[in-house]
């Protein structure tokens, strides 16, 4: 009889186990799919240091937008990926106050643009229209 109450008891407490949904791999919250508006991020910024980190990152987010509109996406997909992350690490480090942080993860930031815009330069033009 215990035996069959405890088996019981814990199928209806494990049942909602079952229930919870997780996000994708690599969904880790709403930071990584609805990033914050950009120009709001700036004005709450408390210090000197965290607009210029913030100002320094909304420049670099711009140039890998620019890149991914000219295929970047397709012909560095690895560096673009990587690229991503770094943004996305940075605005975690900025606003953990992690300034140091954020200012190495910056410098290597610019250098993955730099790769991809390297690789893009090598394409040949007539390449670049074409689906792979």
């Amino acid at each position: 009889m215990l035996r069959s109450t405890l088996l019981a008891a814990s199928v209806l407490l494990l049942n909602g186990c079952v229930a919870v949904s997780w996000p994708p791999m690599n969904g880790g919250g709403v930071a990584e799919i609805a990033p914050p508006e950009r120009m709001r991020m700036m004005q709450i910024a408390a210090s000197p240091t965290e607009q210029a980190l913030l100002r320094e990152l909304q420049d670099a987010e711009k140039r890998l937008e620019i890149l991914l509109g000219k295929g970047a996406h397709r012909f560095a997909a690895a560096e673009t990926t990587l690229a991503k992350r770094l943004c996305i690490r940075i605005r975690r480090e900025v606003a953990g106050t992690l300034y140091s942080e954020a200012q190495a993860d910056l410098i290597e930031l610019q250098d993955r643009l730099v790769l991809i815009e390297r690789s893009l330069a090598q394409i040949e033009p007539t390449q670049r229209g074409k689906r792979t």
